[in-house]
């Protein structure tokens, strides 16, 4: 039957197959005792509990649960099952693995702390709502969150979660996550970490099906990669510094509407949906290879030292009055436009006239300055040119000029060389000639020789011989 236990104390000592159809613990004492197959079947009430170095096993609540102070230190809970609501209030856990946790009923957790403290398969079957919980060097892995849990005012540091199945929803709200992984996420409902302090967060594989917001939240140093998100993302009003997001499948529509990102990386993400950045403010964000599937919508956004490095727009860009400052674009890819008609797209606004007619002065400024530049430049090439082609006329004067004189030279020397050989041949000719005798040289008796000698010969009478003039 139901039973009352007050300043129950159990030591060295073993409860085993114990059933109660209901009970009301109050200042219970466990210390190096093991409690296993124990049965309520009513509601259980319980104040002022305390485990140390206690193994707890087995055990099923399968009415409504109410606690008001648990201490568990030094001990392990396994295969814990509460079928009814439960309450939870000053629940402190230190140095406890707890596995198999399952909590089938609505819950309620008011400022529970949990330190050092490890679990593994914690399933929450039905609406949670978590208040002002204290996580510190925590591992949790198999959370399975199938209704809708709330977390709110929570405080976790160097806390892991691995393998999350989140079928409804996890929330958190005005809460501090400082040095938090949540990995291999698997949540076809939605996850939010609106309006909190999010530091050293990651957020690494998995699919998120549902919503995934980060709105009105301070984030500082967070890495979201290789995540596939199929509903909707928002960082509305977020502030962010040094923010990370690589292999990243955004499909839903993403708004960074009014957001605040510096130092903030893109790459290799996909935006299959429509994007907003109306009203943002970006200044040192870099989007590396990033793809914008659906329409961009830029109004009055704010871009400062940023880049778009093998971008690609596929559709259209609305309301692309931004202002931009140092901003470079490289292979930047927009259908229909190039590079210069991507940035008259994001002509520049003020918010006030003044400021307008300034920015719109200095444009003018700058394009009759570059004009300036451009026509005295290309009056220095027209120069350059006149100079060149004169140079050349000169050139090819003078060498004309070297051609004649050289052809004048060449006929002067031929001349001079038939001159010269005409006179060779004159002298030639003259020294050829046989000089006129005055008188025939006086004839001679020849003596008188035998009468066996011979004649003289002809060529021994004097007379005239002729001589053939030479032909020059």
């Amino acid at each position: 039957g139901n039973s009352l236990l007050v300043d129950f104390k159990v030591t060295k000592s073993a409860l085993i197959s114990v059933e109660l159809a209901g009970v009301t613990l109050a200042r219970f004492t466990a210390q190096s005792a093991a409690l296993e197959k124990i049965t309520i079947t009513d509601e259980a009430q319980m104040a002022a509990i305390k485990l140390t170095n206690t193994s707890l096993s087995n055990v099923v609540f399968e009415e409504a649960v109410s606690v008001d102070g648990l201490k568990i230190a030094d001990s392990t809970l396994s295969s814990v099952e509460i079928h009814g609501s439960s309450i939870f209030k000053r629940l402190v856990v230190k140095n406890s693995p707890l596995d198999d946790i399952t909590l089938v009923g609505a819950s309620i957790w008011h400022a529970p702390v949990l330190s050092g403290v490890e679990i593994s398969g914690l399933v929450l079957k039905k609406s949670a709502v978590i208040e002002g919980i204290s996580m510190k060097s925590c591992e949790i892995s198999d959370l399975s969150i199938q209704g809708d849990t709330l977390i709110e005012k929570a405080v976790l540091s160097k806390v892991v979660f691995s393998d999350v199945s989140v079928p409804g929803a996890l929330s958190f709200h005005s809460s501090k996550l400082d040095k938090v992984q949540l990995l291999g996420v698997s949540a076809p409902g939605k996850i939010t970490l609106d309006s909190s302090s999010l530091k050293n967060v990651a957020l690494e594989k998995g699919v998120v099906s549902g919503l995934f917001s980060m709105s009105g939240s301070a984030v500082n140093n967070m890495r979201i990669e290789g995540i596939v998100f199929n509903g909707e993302f928002t960082m509305a009003q977020t502030k962010a510094k040094k923010l990370s997001v690589s292999s990243v499948n955004i499909r839903g529509v993403a708004s960074f509407t009014k957001a605040v990102l510096s130092a903030a990386e893109f790459d290799s993400v996909i935006f299959s949906g429509k994007v907003h950045f109306d009203y943002a403010k970006l200044k040192k964000v870099t989007f590396n290879n990033v793809v914008f599937k659906d329409d961009v919508h830029f109004a009055r956004a704010v871009f400062s030292k940023s880049s778009f490095t093998n971008c690609t727009f596929e559709k259209k860009i609305f309301n692309p009055d931004a202002a931009l400052k140092k901003v470079d674009f490289d292979n930047v890819q927009v259908p229909d436009l190039d590079e210069i008609t991507m940035r008259t797209l994001f002509a520049p606004s003020k918010k006030t006239k003044k400021a307008e007619l300034k920015l719109k002065k200095k444009l003018e400024k700058e394009q009759k300055k570059a004009a300036k530049a451009n026509a005295a430049a290309a009056k220095k090439a027209a120069k350059q040119r006149e100079k060149e082609l004169k140079k050349h006329h000169a050139e090819k004067k003078v060498a004309s000029k070297a051609d004649a004189k050289a052809k004048k030279q060449a006929m002067k020397a031929e001349a001079k060389a038939k001159k010269q050989a005409a006179k060779a041949a004159k002298k030639k000719g003259k020294a050829e000639k046989v000089p006129k005798a005055s008188a025939p040289p006086p004839k001679t008796k020849a003596p008188k020789a035998a009468k066996t000698s011979k004649k003289a010969p002809k060529s021994a009478k004097g007379g005239k011989k002729k001589v053939k003039k030479s032909k020059v």
